[in-house]
């Protein structure tokens, strides 16, 4: 599922919660409950995700790395 892949990915590039959330302009709550996949994750927050975490949007889905 892709919320476990990019929990994955981020706990790989050693990048914090409080850095995505920060990068995403959102509170570390909701950042957790994106990964959790309790929310609803909007396309533009996807690609912003992907160009944090230096991936391709379709890597998220189809896990090239």
């Amino acid at each position: 599922m892709i919320y476990f892949k990019i929990k994955e990915l981020r706990e790989l590039r050693n990048i914090t919660i409080e850095e995505m959330a920060d990068n995403l302009k959102i509170s570390v709550s909701k950042y957790n409950a994106i990964e959790n996949g309790s929310v609803d994750l909007k396309l533009s927050k996807l690609f912003s995700i992907a160009e944090k975490l230096g991936v391709d949007t379709r890597d998220l889905f189809y896990g090239s790395e």
